[in-house]
């Protein structure tokens, strides 16, 4: 190998090549730290896999089974504001992951805090154009906030794109007769029990509405 010339700064290019291998190894630790979390909680030592779990996030915040795991565990002991941090984290790293911003807005619209849940939809938004589900979610969420106006939107997204659902036309109809668009939403309370997939609680709402708008 050529020797260094005399003078010259090899310290640099050490560190630097010291630190590509590190951080090229921290996928791998992170999965070596994952690999042991499940098998504490297949023993059944559920704080310490919880710990290990948060290890392997440390090393590799997008490694997603590790943080859809912690989730459930946390949820499943009842520390809702600790799961919530950790959704809240991987959306910082995974942003286009739609399934946690919606999991985490539901969380803040059980916690009571509806505008929280409706800041985490819009943040992950332009990654769920196509997703019908979303739209309707979003939707019920500024319906709860008596934005009929701009929940009339997402939901008229949301149907466009799946026509067959029942509960998001009756949301739909709901936001329209608020904002006293009283045919449009009888035709949407009428659209929604055509689709004949209401529950029976829902359906006899439906009808009812249906009756009181005539």
């Amino acid at each position: 190998a050529k020797a260094a010339a005399p003078g010259q700064d090899t310290t640099k290019s050490s560190i630097s090549i010291e630190r590509s291998d590190r951080d090229s190894s921290r996928p791998e630790l992170a999965a070596r730290e994952f690999r042991s979390a499940v098998e504490l909680m297949n023993q059944g030592r559920i704080e310490s896999a919880i710990g290990t779990y948060a290890s392997a996030l440390r090393l590799d915040p997008k490694h997603v089974a590790a943080r859809q795991t912690t989730v459930v565990l946390l949820m499943e002991r009842g520390r809702m504001a600790e799961a919530q941090g950790v959704l809240r984290d991987g959306l910082l790293a995974l942003p286009e992951n739609t399934a946690w911003a919606m999991l985490l807005a539901r969380m803040q619209v059980e916690a009571g805090d509806a505008a929280g849940a409706l800041e985490t939809l819009d943040s992950a938004l332009p990654y769920a154009k196509d997703r019908p589900d979303y739209h309707a979610f979003v939707g019920t969420v500024l319906q709860m906030q008596d934005r009929h106006r701009e929940a009339i939107a997402h939901y008229e997204i949301a149907v466009r794109l799946s026509p067959g659902s029942g509960r998001w036309l009756t949301g739909l109809a709901i936001s329209l007769e608020e904002e006293k668009r009283v045919p449009e939403a009888r035709d949407a309370y009428s659209r929604a029990l055509a689709t004949q997939s209401l529950g029976r609680d829902l359906q006899a709402f439906v009808e009812r509405k249906l009756g009181q708008l005539k």
